[in-house]
């Protein structure tokens, strides 16, 4: 998301209301800004009389090769889902996001994060009674009065309910993660600690390497041994 170039035009709308979209909300108050690669689409589907706008959005990323340097360069979170799996939507100047509150939120290892990846302004009330919440870019907005749908390779991305994951993306200090290699690094677990990748196809040599360890307490021994691994 830090590759994509920022324009100094935007709209800012704000949301009075509470109102039910796809499977996210709004939230009262919410104060939302037109990305700046949508704001000229916007306004001319707007002057058309359309109340819907689909866009996409792709960004290519080098992943790195081993476990090693995904350790190196990547935060480690073990999180779990409520019993029910609720998102909500924002946006900023770069894009629309949708957020997934998490029940658990237990930070396995935290590498340093550049300033923009931490950033985007959190919805009004996300954190309040959750330990912390994943940033996926891509959602469903009403912005200016028209819908407008982005989608992104995060797009597909669910977490089910009453489920463990290991995430491994960007962590912030405000408790808020941006998955840094979208579905590779997404892991279930199950009751035992096991580790299974959600994205089964196109395993690389790093997802061999830690499904080798077995268990989540192996990873947590592996991460220890990792210099500078733990730097929270």
């Amino acid at each position: 998301m830090d590759r994509m170039a920022s324009c100094s035009k935007s709209l800012v709308v704000a949301t009075v209301v509470v109102a039910s979209v796809l499977s996210g909300v709004y939230v009262v108050g919410q104060t939302n800004t037109v990305p700046s690669l949508l704001l000229d689409r916007l306004q001319k589907a707007k002057a058309d009389g359309k109340t819907l706008l689909e866009a996409g959005i792709r960004w290519e990323s080098d992943g790195p090769r081993t476990l090693e340097q995904l350790i190196d360069q990547f935060s480690i979170v073990r999180v779990s889902v409520g019993s029910v799996a609720s998102s909500v939507f924002s946006s900023d100047e770069l894009a629309i996001y949708t957020w997934l509150p998490l029940a658990s939120w237990e930070p396995l290892s935290k590498r340093p994060v550049r300033a923009p990846l931490c950033e985007s302004r959190l919805p009004t009330g996300l954190l309040n009674d959750q330990h912390g919440a994943v940033r996926l870019v891509g959602g469903t907005l009403v912005l200016d009065g028209i819908r407008v749908v982005l989608s992104s390779p995060d797009s597909d991305i669910r977490l089910q309910p009453k489920s463990r994951y290991l995430l491994i993306g960007h962590l912030c200090d405000n408790r808020t993660l941006s998955l840094g290699i979208g579905r590779q690094g997404i892991f279930s677990e199950d009751s035992h600690g096991r580790l299974q990748p959600i994205q089964a196809e196109g395993r690389v040599p790093w997802q061999s390497e830690l499904l080798s360890l077995g268990t989540v307490s192996k990873l947590r021994e592996r991460l220890r041994k990792a210099p500078d691994a733990n730097d929270q």
